[in-house]
């Protein structure tokens, strides 16, 4: 496994079976950037997205995987659960604002 970071996001390389694709674990920090979470506050979130070399392109691969992409919470306390205070819409929405700012 290799990793690389700089503030707000970090790279891990890993194969989920031996001779499989090698995939890469995006992770961004993210704000709920006005969309109105379960508690009715802004919050932050660590954004874990997998992705893939497809040919010559690093493509996303979320579907390639359960689980992908989550959604932590960002708190003062230890976490690492999918995050309840935005709905599927709202994460799609957030996802797609993102990737439009940062293709």
């Amino acid at each position: 496994m290799m990793s690389v970071s700089r503030p707000g996001l970090a790279i891990m390389t890993l194969q989920f079976k031996v001779g499989g694709p090698v995939y890469f674990i995006l992770n961004n920090l993210m704000r709920s950037d006005g969309e109105k979470t379960l508690d009715g506050r802004d919050h932050n979130f660590w954004v874990y997205e997998l992705y893939r070399i497809d040919r010559a392109s690093f493509v996303p691969a979320n579907a390639d995987r359960p689980g992908f992409p989550k959604w932590v919470w960002y708190s003062n306390r230890d976490n690492h659960e999918e995050t309840t205070q935005l709905t599927s819409e709202q994460k799609a929405k957030l996802m797609k604002k993102h990737r439009a700012e940062f293709p």
